[in-house]
């Protein structure tokens, strides 16, 4: 990074190729979509150019480059949920029911029960559980505090327990 802050563009390509494939896979599963998860992937990297000075040498490269992809996800799900928002007010709809034949607790339903955890749960279960970081890396990345990384955690491990307990029940 220290390269990279003195202009070195070789230096941008090494961080990138040790980096992309994970932050990727972080932010597919924060918002659910590969595609989306491209090209926020992309969008973190920009900002990693752009903030380059601003990093402070010394600090984490990991935790702060998933500060920036964890900021990115967080702005595009408030804008999916205000896009969402306005087309509900838009369209006339009527329900409709679609039948589904359950087969126990699959990846789908472990994708559907990550996906209706608050955004501050899903976050701190993702990257706790698929990226291996520890709660105090975590409340690094997010800049808040251990004690409420875990409070988020056990709350959301909680309500995932319930809610693919249930997913296991239809079997």
């Amino acid at each position: 990074m220290q390269r990279l802050r003195e202009g070195d563009v070789r230096a941008f390509d090494a961080l990138f190729e040790r980096y992309a494939e994970s932050i990727h896979r972080f932010l597919s599963r924060r918002v659910g979509d590969s595609a989306r998860a491209e090209d926020l992937t992309q969008e973190t990297f920009l900002s990693v150019i752009r903030a380059r000075r601003r990093y402070l040498l010394g600090r984490s490269f990991r935790q702060w480059l998933y500060a920036i992809a964890s900021n990115a996800a967080r702005h595009d799900l408030r804008a999916q949920r205000r896009e969402a928002a306005r087309l509900r007010k838009v369209a006339v709809s009527s329900p409709s029911t679609v039948g589904s034949k359950t087969t126990g607790i699959e990846e789908r339903d472990v994708r559907e029960a990550l996906a209706s955890l608050p955004d501050a749960q899903r976050e701190v279960i993702v990257l706790h559980t698929y990226e291996g970081m520890t709660f105090a890396e975590i409340a690094e990345v997010l800049a808040t505090t251990g004690v409420a990384v875990r409070v988020r955690a056990h709350r959301a491990y909680r309500t995932l327990r319930k809610l693919l307990g249930h997913a296991e029940e239809k079997q």
